[in-house]
């Protein structure tokens, strides 16, 4: 076995030894060459200088307040009352709302709605309900009308009558 691994070891250390001579020669003619690539002369190219002035313009980091027309007076267009405490029920859209019974008491008409978390509420004429100051303007046997105010571009209020009626 000795004898086998002496052997190879013999043989592979032979291979190494010779066809280094070629090499040699190559890198010598390569090295005696002389470079054949030379380097083009940077063609200078004129730009011309834009001025840039934006000192009229505004800062983009500057918070600026927007500019937006003068708010209509009181006067001018009806307006809902803002002042006033809100209800529970006017945290809800008026969509959400299912109106589930009207009855009369003592020449006095209420109708019952049900809201979004379950509970069914007891409403008579001009109570607050909805998200836009909506109001009861009526109540029928089958459906309830609230008004709405709907607020405009220009900062005034519309009133817009919305119908709830009764599911079957």
């Amino acid at each position: 076995m000795r004898i086998a691994l002496a052997c190879v070891v013999a043989l592979s250390l032979t291979g190494c030894s010779g066809g280094i001579n070629d090499l040699r020669q190559y890198v010598a003619q390569v090295q005696a060459s002389k470079v054949a690539y030379e380097e083009p002369e940077p063609v200078s190219i004129e730009v011309t200088a834009v001025p840039y002035q934006v000192d009229h313009l505004r800062s983009p980091f500057r918070l600026e307040r927007a500019h937006s027309p003068d708010p209509p007076s009181q006067k001018s267009c009806p307006q809902p009352d803002t002042v006033r405490n809100k209800g529970a029920l006017e945290t809800f859209a008026l969509d959400s709302f299912e109106l589930k019974g009207v009855m009369t008491e003592a020449e006095q008409r209420w109708a019952l709605v049900r809201a979004v978390d379950g509970r069914v509420h007891r409403l008579r004429k001009g109570d607050y309900l909805g998200l836009y100051h909506g109001r009861v303007a009526e109540i029928g046997i089958n459906q309830l009308t609230v008004t709405e105010w709907i607020p405009d571009a220009r900062g005034c209020w519309t009133q817009r009558d919305t119908s709830i009626a009764m599911a079957r």
